[in-house]
């Protein structure tokens, strides 16, 4: 597993705990493994790219559509 791919499965599994905003979930994994903003941001923009989490109503939310 690579290093962005470990990012990603860290967003999703702060998800499963609870929706976030953008800024929370960048600060939680900053805080969590000192990941800077940049990298956050682009795990997030990828997995909502992907259809894994969706931004409503100012949170990000998991989706159904996970595999």
């Amino acid at each position: 597993m690579t290093d962005f791919e470990l990012l990603k499965e860290r967003i999703i599994d702060a998800l499963e705990r609870e929706n976030h905003t953008h800024k929370s979930l960048r600060r939680t994994l900053s805080d969590e493994y000192g990941y800077g903003d940049d990298t956050v941001s682009r795990g997030i923009s990828e997995l909502n790219s992907e259809g894994v989490i969706a931004h409503e109503k100012g949170f990000f939310e998991l989706t159904d559509d996970r595999t």
